[in-house]
């Protein structure tokens, strides 16, 4: 005799699966179709965002070495072109495609809609006389030194941290 919840094969009682399995099985499929999409812009040399962001730091820190670092009299100054041009350098020699390393560097350095909201550093309205920014997470306070340079980071064409 066979029971309802007995299968004919094995005669063994089908239990549903565990919820924690299932949310298992989910994150390996997702990981999986992550791979996969991964995959494919790789094969058609389009690079990753953390590769893009690794780029563009190995660009700031060889465009500021003494020898290749470009002067105006007053001091150091960093050439967003020169800046694009080398990371995208880094891109190609790690593989991308130029015309796809270009989009990724412009994507990865244009403007953020949230550089004008209050809660985010820096803010646009940071140097405004009396400006008080919100607590930093545990409820830390900003000190004086600390609200200085963010109203000197936010003021136009004044990036003096």
């Amino acid at each position: 005799m066979t029971l309802p919840f007995m299968t004919e094969s094995t005669d063994s009682v089908d239990l549903p699966i565990a919820p924690a399995k299932q949310r298992a099985a989910r994150r390996r499929a997702a990981a999986d179709a992550t791979a996969k999409w991964r995959g494919i812009r790789r094969a058609v040399g389009m690079p990753e965002a953390a590769h893009v962001d690794r780029a563009i730091t190995e660009a700031m820190s060889f465009c500021l070495q003494p020898v290749y670092a470009q002067h105006d009299g007053t001091g150091v100054f960093v050439s967003l072109e020169r800046t694009f041009r080398t990371a995208v350098l880094i891109l190609m020699r790690n593989g991308a495609d130029r015309e796809l390393a270009q989009q990724a560097v412009r994507n990865r350095l244009a403007p953020r809609p949230h550089h004008s909201e209050l809660h985010h550093v820096p803010s646009l309205v940071m140097h405004v006389d009396g400006f008080e920014p919100l607590a930093r997470r545990g409820d830390i306070p900003w000190s004086e030194v600390d609200k200085r340079a963010m109203a000197a980071a936010s003021r136009p064409r004044n990036h003096g941290v």
